[in-house]
Order: C-alpha cells, then sequence, then structure tokens
C-alpha cells in the first residue's frame, strides 16, 4: 500500500521540486533524512506534524508559483500547480482524517 507520503514524494520528485527521499523528509516534511524510508518500512501513519508541514510548504510553493510563474515555460509552472494542488486535497483529507479519529 503506498502512502500519501510516497504519493507526494514521487509526485514531487517528478516535478522536480524534491531530488531523494532524504530531502523529501527533512526539506517538505520537516523530519529527519530518514524519515520517509521509516514511514515505508515500519508502514506507519505519517504523523500530523508531518502532514501539517508537508501542507504549508506545498501552499508555500503554490503561492510562488503564482506570484513568480515561469515566463518561458507557462504549461510547466500550471502542471506543477496542479500537481501541488491535487497532494494538497490528499494532505488536507488525511488531516482530517486523523486529527477527527483522534
Amino acid at each position: 500500500m503506498t502512502t500519501i507520503l510516497e504519493t507526494a514524494f514521487q509526485t514531487l520528485k517528478t516535478c522536480e521540486m524534491t531530488s531523494s527521499q532524504y530531502d523529501f523528509s527533512s526539506k517538505w516534511c520537516g523530519k529527519s533524512r530518514s524519515y520517509l524510508s521509516w514511514v515505508k518500512a515500519s508502514r506507519a501513519k505519517p504523523s500530523v506534524h508531518s502532514l501539517t508541514t508537508l501542507l504549508f510548504r506545498i501552499n508555500a510553493e503554490i503561492r510562488e508559483l503564482e506570484v513568480s510563474p515561469d515566463p518561458h515555460f507557462r504549461e510547466i509552472t500550471d502542471y506543477d500547480s496542479q500537481k501541488l494542488a491535487e497532494i494538497r486535497k490528499l494532505v488536507t483529507t488525511e488531516l482530517e482524517r486523523q486529527c477527527l479519529l483522534a
């Protein structure tokens, strides 16, 4: 089963916004470099902290793309914005689920 973090990582890697699981874990989730590896290996649920940090980072990236789109590659900016919005929806849904079950 693929976790939401794995989906987010693969999407961000495809959009060239992260280069490795280490980068994703620390920059996007605010956790140690091995966090994504640990979540995958232990089949653990992502923490509320990591999901919240990921959501804030995604929102910041979407704002940055809106403010400073690449004028030469607008279709890439639009694609990246769409993919980030998809991840944001998944992360928000998971956060709501975890917080309502707590």
